[in-house]
């Protein structure tokens, strides 16, 4: 990979979409098993509520790494991105039409990393491989 070619900085930047992605889910994750008070997804969870959601958002994390360690399964990762980036802007709508004390950046920056990961992913798996030079 040479980062003057196209194709990359193009790699450069999937992959660090992807450490913030998995970041923000491992912060959330460990804040919501260990019971911190910082739960993005609604206001006062209970304590199951919360532990379950942060084994799930350890399952993303899981789901979303994994085939960067065996190369298989990148399509299923860039639809849970993608799904998961969804389902955070409408749960920042809903907070927002029904005037939650929810901050919506809370909601909004995770749902816009998940969707640039999930969007520059599948633009490098409809990609056409790049020509290699004899």
């Amino acid at each position: 990979m040479v980062a003057n070619d196209g194709q990359g900085v193009f790699e450069i930047m999937v992959v660090m979409v992807h450490i913030a992605f998995v970041a923000f889910l491992l912060g959330s994750a460990l804040s919501n098993l260990f019971r911190l008070p910082w739960f993005v997804y609604g206001e006062e969870p209970g304590p199951a509520a919360q532990r379950w959601t942060g084994a799930g958002e350890l399952g993303l994390a899981a789901v979303i790494s994994l085939p960067y360690f065996w190369q298989v399964g990148a399509p299923v990762a860039v639809l849970v991105a993608l799904a998961y980036g969804v389902a955070l802007g409408v749960l920042a709508l809903w907070h927002w039409r029904k005037e939650h004390a929810v901050r919506l950046s809370t909601l909004v920056t995770p749902a816009a990393i998940a969707l640039a990961f999930g969007m520059l992913a599948l633009a490098g798996l409809t990609a056409a491989p790049a020509p290699t030079g004899a």
